[in-house]
């Protein structure tokens, strides 16, 4: 939405010039509003891959919430603690998935990913051992 109120500035706001309309944006509130949808951004891309019903997506879960994270590391702080606010909430909701064996397993078995966002040896080997070790052959017989 807030999207396309920004490609339809012009047009509005040539629109809002007009007798009896509620006043325009300021071009604070237009810049706000424009680093609020670059903000927004990740959090659309990966709501979308994770809604997917194409293909599974259990996989992608742990990656995706990296991401997110790590892009929102990267993006500059705003005035008003947007970034800040969200980097926290994501951290605190999506605490439990990273620590989801299931999707640690699923993760790990997708070619993808592998095990390349599971961040310490002792972790990656607990996973292995503990939840890999049903679908061994056994070799003895």
């Amino acid at each position: 939405m807030f999207e396309r109120l920004l490609k339809l500035r012009r047009p509005l706001s040539k629109l809002l010039k007009t007798k009896g309309m509620p006043k325009n944006l300021s071009n604070c509130q237009w810049k706000l509003l424009n680093d609020y949808v670059n903000v927004l951004q990740p959090l659309k891309e990966a709501t979308e891959l994770l809604c997917a019903d194409t293909y599974p997506t259990a996989s992608s879960y742990i990656p995706i919430v990296n991401g997110i994270q790590k892009t929102l590391e990267e993006l500059p702080n705003d005035s008003n603690n947007l970034v800040d606010n969200l980097s926290n909430s994501i951290k605190k909701r999506f605490k439990v998935i990273k620590k989801n064996t299931t999707l640690q397993l699923a993760m790990m078995l997708d070619p993808r990913y592998k095990s390349c966002y599971i961040k310490t040896e002792s972790a990656k080997r607990k996973i292995k051992k503990n939840y890999l070790k049903p679908f061994r052959l056994n070799q003895h017989h």
